[in-house]
């Protein structure tokens, strides 16, 4: 009896101490997992530190690499720094008495941005050299004829023609006429209207007009 109770004393302690053993060795193994973790987490930081030195040093020479720009930038700049715009009309009255040293004075409604029109002579002078735009219109009554031209220096650069042609049972009414032109000036070049032929007379109503601008400084 004796025997068997001694026996079953050892046998419990053998499962003690072998319980103990497993859990040592349990721990062991979490210790020993952890350690592999730490290690490996200071190895990584390591290789990012190396790696974050070497680009800051490339960088570092690429900086040095760089060379201030020398070029000079311009802002844009508007098609023309001088700004010349001019329309006029002749007014309600009828110019009568035409001849081609007429002065035709366009002076109502009158815009002249830049005085290039000059009210003296009727002349449109040209401030730059550059591409002008200038358009001219006529009117005439019935029965009537008017046929007149813009020259510039006495060249002529448009031409413009209205006429009532009435024959019978043909019947053909223009009263109006209008014409524009662009053309390349130089500064000083002066443009103006001038008689050609007709009946000798131009309408009024406000419709005859004159106009001039700079489209482009050469």
């Amino acid at each position: 009896m004796k025997i068997c109770i001694i026996l079953s004393i050892f046998v419990s302690l053998a499962v003690l101490i072998n319980a103990h053993a497993s859990k040592r060795a349990a721990t062991s193994t979490v210790a020993s997992q952890i350690r592999f973790l730490l290690d490996e987490e200071k190895s990584l930081r390591q290789k990012l530190e190396t790696r974050v030195q070497k680009l800051r040093q490339q960088a570092a020479s690429l900086n040095n690499t760089i060379v201030p720009c020398t070029c000079t930038t311009s802002s844009p700049t508007s098609t023309s720094s001088t700004q010349v715009a001019y329309t006029g009309t002749t007014g309600t009255s009828t110019i009568s008495s035409l001849n081609p040293n007429t002065v035709f004075n366009f002076t109502h409604d009158l815009v002249n941005i830049g005085h290039a029109f000059n009210p003296t002579d009727g002349h449109f002078y040209a401030p730059v050299d550059g591409l002008y735009g200038f358009s001219l219109a006529v009117y005439m009554a019935v029965r009537y004829s008017i046929k007149m031209e813009l020259v510039a220096n006495g060249k002529p650069i448009l031409n413009v023609q209205t006429a009532h042609y009435y024959s019978g049972s043909y019947n053909r009414q223009e009263n109006m006429a209008v014409n524009f032109a662009v053309v390349n000036i130089t500064k000083g070049t002066e443009v103006w209207p001038r008689y050609i032929s007709g009946s000798g007379s131009l309408y009024g109503q406000g419709v005859p007009t004159f106009s001039g601008y700079l489209l482009h400084e050469f």
